[in-house]
């Protein structure tokens, strides 16, 4: 095979979340030979061309007057779609595979809102992938970096996806520049909601719609284990992230914008900023390392025509859990809180 040795091929490869060895100038590797290293493709697929950059639109994702989330209507209007959410493109090779985990509870029409936008983003942009929706079994209290987890490390087991795009139901995409793939460091693909004003609250903030390639799972553990219910658990993350050596890539604001769909919240998790607070005692062996000993139980794997539906059983949490007895003082929470009355004292004067 002919050899590339191009530094300016290397970037784009190490952009396209090829593992650090290919990335250097020297190594000699063909993109061909790289792929087939990692398990992305066989030695067979020389002959098919690589996708080219796709014609994007901005922000004409749907029709905002059409209101009709049926499942079998949203079905109608996607091509290329097979069952379980899956599609891969045919007439070109893509260089990421992508693995859309969307922790998911009794949000059945926000869910068909997404996907629907989803899919359309997905196609347009040339991707390979396929979407996880991740349910906890029975109605305990909800812990959503357990059951991203076990989603994950399930997920592992049946194929061979180099991208991990971590997705809440409430996050709709906006603008299809918006790519979603994985790079040499993590990608927050939410830095701009509407109800913020599409600015980013905190430098922290990796909520919303987070892509972590291989490496970066290995080497932030995945996520914390033990937040169950609402809040804190992107912090530990972004903690995590650092902690690891990474920094935090973001798309501009004016594509990474999203509309986040009102709704109830989940309870506040039980000694969130305690744990959050201790994380680094925790970090290296709570996550991805310890939740198979944590045990779970796999209820069902159901393929539908928009997804594949895993539900999980993790348990219940612990009878010791203890409320906080810390103060939110110097939380992103309390950051955003005051974001919030400055934007809106700043609203305020301006329509004076």
């Amino acid at each position: 095979m002919n050899k590339v040795s191009l530094p300016e091929k290397r970037i784009m490869f190490c952009w396209q979340s090829i593992p650090a060895e290919y990335c250097d100038p020297n190594s000699g590797y063909n993109e061909i030979e790289a792929l087939n290293e990692i398990g992305r493709t066989s030695l067979t697929d020389t002959t098919k061309k690589f996708c080219s950059k796709p014609k994007l639109r901005a922000n004409d994702l749907i029709d905002e007057h059409d209101n009709n989330l049926n499942e079998s209507h949203i079905v109608s209007m996607l091509e290329n779609l097979a069952e379980g959410g899956k599609s891969s493109q045919k007439s070109c090779f893509s260089k990421q595979t992508l693995a859309i985990i969307i922790p998911y509870r009794n949000r059945y029409m926000h869910l068909m809102d997404l996907l629907r936008r989803l899919h359309k983003l997905l196609s347009r942009q040339n991707c390979d992938y396929t979407v996880f929706l991740v349910e906890q079994a029975f109605d305990e209290v909800f812990n959503k970096g357990k059951i991203m987890n076990a989603a994950t490390k399930e997920i592992l087991k049946e194929e061979k996806f180099n991208c991990f795009i971590y997705h809440d139901v409430d996050m709709l995409p906006i603008d299809d520049r918006n790519i979603y793939s994985c790079g040499s460091e993590p990608r927050h693909l939410s830095p701009a909601l509407d109800e913020m004003r599409f600015q980013l609250p905190y430098s922290g903030l990796v909520g919303g719609v987070l892509a972590l390639n291989r490496r970066q799972l290995d080497r932030t553990n995945g996520f914390s284990n033990e937040y169950w219910g609402w809040g804190a658990e992107d912090d530990d993350m972004h903690r995590r992230i650092m902690a690891s050596g990474f920094r935090i890539d973001r798309p501009q604001s004016s594509f990474g914008r999203y509309k986040m769909v009102k709704h109830k919240k989940r309870l506040k998790a039980k000694g969130r900023f305690k744990l959050l607070k201790n994380w680094m005692n925790r970090w290296q062996k709570d996550g991805l390392s310890n939740i198979v000993d944590l045990g779970y139980k796999i209820i069902s794997v159901r393929k539908q025509p928009l997804f594949t539906n895993l539900t999980i059983d993790i348990g219940s949490p612990p009878d010791d859990l203890e409320e906080d007895n810390t103060t939110a003082q110097g939380s992103p929470v309390r950051f955003l809180a005051i974001f919030f009355c400055v934007s809106i004292s700043i609203y305020t004067f301006k329509e004076l």
